[in-house]
């Protein structure tokens, strides 16, 4: 009996679902397109030099930053990247720039990089609004001499569902899914909808049921499309993205591209001229921008690897199209470095509004001011600081310098897609061993190079310098330690021979003081401390070094020197250098400090008499970002060929002034001669 209600129950299921589904789905239209009209999507696209590496590669990639249209993004902008692997998480993080909806940069992947897939995520401020944030990444694969397989087939994959790679069936898509074992989806009415540029272009309701699978099909949409599967709340099941490309739909295409070498082509150090033209199918030029790779063709051989990684996104924020309420558009566009937060007392109370606050950047050597607000919060402008830095803070209430001052910062917490498990396997990957034989050539080579040259530097020349010592020229009284008798602790050592720095316990805490000089007040506080190149503001490491480490102590008394930092230098400055030269003051996470990653030209080999000797071999020969052709629809560019023999691939792959997508390949022979 039970078994023929359920057969039953089943019949009417399937009889009731594609009305309810249609009616549902023209309400998802509707609601998706409400959306999208208010709050309009954008989204990043990464091209690399290459997609796979060796542990201490660049990696060199360029950035499009695009309207839901695929128009590009006016003015300046910052993007969010981060490269990480499938357990560790990230391994790191950096801010760059894009103008005009363009920008490129680059990173390295370490010498102690572990083989296996990274993926690289790049999000912009705008996405945090939604939810999921739609992070686009994209796999790269970091190989040394085996070749690296993902241990996972490609296709998405979430904790319910799993669905096959889609099939191209004339002009239309078949897609499979099928429930895991246990799956909570079963028997629910779900709806697969693929969007593009803010359109929904299909939407199709199904149910996984008795069989634990489903096959749906669609109309086939080229192009950066984002899937997504929901059910009738608009509970995400799952999210991914695809780039199928464009079928043939007539004989000519729309546009052409040709990549010809001029002069004698490709020979060893010997100038390399390479003409690429674009014309539409009417042979009438084409205006475009794209970027150019020349690689080493027999060391990027496909593998495993290399088909099963892919772009992914986290697609569309469902539950917010769904839900109807007018979304909190709480982030920008950021088109400047800036940081909010609140300061607090060492003890967790919060400044109070009108707080004056300094922070010092010592790498950047720059100095920031905020004032608080009510609540201890304020709003940092960081200028355009680069790369990584580290900060410290100064504050005074009633004219009273704050010690220990601390900061929380307003940062929206994400989860990035990680890449698919992977692991090395038993044959050998040729560009892994090119990039190995490259290293052991480079080093004999290098060894061969400084045969001959003077001695490494002292540790005199050697020792850190800080921009802040630079910018003050120095401290006004010196101590050379060892001219003294040695000393057990740095109290003493301040109290028998420091001129200007007393030491003292107030209230159980130690105190450090520098004597001023008129018309300066007198100091309030700690002073500020230079140890070994870092700045620092803590007194405890500074007490807590042992004298017999310390080769000099310079004290800064000067008014001159002091008054042009404000706050930073109100307190005098006590630098240290120590035998070492590697003391290193603890800092705090909220010193840390992220600026815009600087972008670099890639650089081509100058072959001069002293290093002619010296080999010059790589997978990536030349890298071009932007390049435009002109009215003409022609580019040149012109490069060094390297030593590389052999097979030659050129890889132009860019978009139209109209914003279509193009790719072109082409190989080359490289001779010696």
């Amino acid at each position: 009996m039970e078994m023929i209600r359920f057969v039953i129950f089943i019949s009417i299921s399937m009889v009731w679902l594609p009305a309810f589904g249609q009616k549902s789905s023209d309400n998802i239209v509707k609601k998706y397109a409400e959306f999208r009209k208010q709050f309009p999507g954008v989204r990043v696209d990464l091209d690399f030099n290459q997609e796979r590496y060796s542990p201490g590669d660049t990696v060199w990639f360029k950035a499009y930053f695009l309207n839901s249209d695929g128009s590009k993004v006016k003015g300046r902008q910052l993007l969010d990247l981060s490269v990480v692997s499938s357990d560790a998480g990230v391994l790191q993080h950096f801010l760059f720039g894009v103008n005009d909806g363009i920008g490129y940069n680059q990173f390295v992947f370490p010498e102690g990089t572990l083989p296996g897939i990274y993926a690289v995520a790049v999000y912009s401020s705008w996405m945090l609004n939604f939810e999921p944030v739609p992070v686009f990444s994209k796999d790269l694969i970091v190989v040394r001499e085996k070749e690296v397989y993902a241990e996972q087939k490609p296709g998405h994959k979430s904790s319910e569902i799993l669905n096959s790679l889609p099939v191209i069936d004339d002009k239309e898509v078949v897609l499979s899914f099928r429930a895991k074992e246990g799956s909570m989806v079963r028997y629910q009415d779900l709806y697969f909808i693929q969007t593009q540029n803010d359109k929904i272009v299909a939407i199709k309701p199904f149910r996984i049921g008795v069989k634990s699978s489903e096959t749906i099909r669609y109309n086939y949409v080229p192009g950066f499309v984002e899937n997504s599967v929901i059910d009738k709340l608009g509970r995400v099941i799952a999210n991914w993205g695809d780039n199928l490309p464009a079928l043939e739909v007539r004989d000519v295409d729309p546009f052409k591209v040709t990549i010809e070498a001029g002069g004698s082509g490709f020979k060893a150090r010997k100038k390399t001229n390479l003409l690429i033209t674009i014309v539409d199918h009417d042979n009438r030029p084409v205006e475009g921008e794209f970027s150019v790779s020349v690689l080493n063709h027999d060391k990027q051989n496909k593998t495993q690897a290399s088909l099963a990684t892919s772009e992914h996104t986290a697609g569309e924020p469902w539950g917010q199209i769904l839900s109807g309420r007018r979304m909190d558009t709480r982030y920008t566009f950021t088109t400047d470095l800036f940081r909010t937060g609140t300061a607090f007392y060492p003890d967790g109370t919060p400044l109070p509004g009108g707080t004056p606050i300094a922070f010092y950047l010592q790498y950047n050597d720059v100095i920031l001011q905020a004032t608080t607000l009510p609540g201890g919060k304020f709003t940092l402008p960081l200028r355009d600081i680069t790369n990584a830095d580290e900060m410290l803070a100064f504050a005074e209430v009633l004219g009273q310098s704050i010690n220990g001052i601390k900061v929380v910062w307003n940062q929206k917490s994400i989860t990035l897609p990680s890449p698919p498990p992977s692991r090395e396997g038993d044959q050998e990957d040729a560009f892994g061993v090119f990039a190995s034989t490259k290293k052991l050539i480079d080093k004999a080579f290098m060894f061969y190079g400084t045969m001959g040259s003077r001695e490494p530097a002292s540790a005199a020349d050697a020792r850190n310098v800080s921009a802040l010592e630079e910018r003050i020229n120095g401290g006004d009284n010196s101590v050379d330690v060892q001219k003294y008798v040695s000393f057990q602790t740095m109290n003493e050592l301040i109290r028998e021979v420091v001129p200007s720095l007393q030491s003292r316990t107030i209230r159980g805490k130690p105190l450090v003081q520098v004597a001023l000089r008129e018309p300066m007040a007198i100091a309030s506080a700690d002073p500020l401390y230079i140890i070994d190149g870092t700045v620092t503001r803590d007194t405890e490491f500074f007490l807590a070094i042992k004298p017999s480490d310390v080769a000099m102590i310079r004290v800064v008394t000067n008014p001159g020197k002091l008054l042009p930092l404000g706050l930073i230098g109100k307190n005098g400055i006590v630098m240290v250098e120590t035998f070492k030269g590697n003391a290193r003051p603890p800092f705090q996470e909220w010193q840390k400090v992220e600026g815009i990653n600087p972008a670099l030209t890639f650089k081509q080999r100058n072959y001069k008499e002293s290093d002619a000797h010296k080999p010059d071999i790589r997978s990536t020969i030349f890298w071009a970002p932007t390049v435009a052709t002109d009215a003409n629809g022609k580019a040149q560019v012109e490069f060094v060929h390297s030593d590389d023999t052999g097979t030659v691939v050129v890889v132009v792959k860019g978009r139209t002034k109209d914003g279509n997508e193009f790719k072109q390949e082409k190989t080359f022979q490289a001779t010696l001669k």
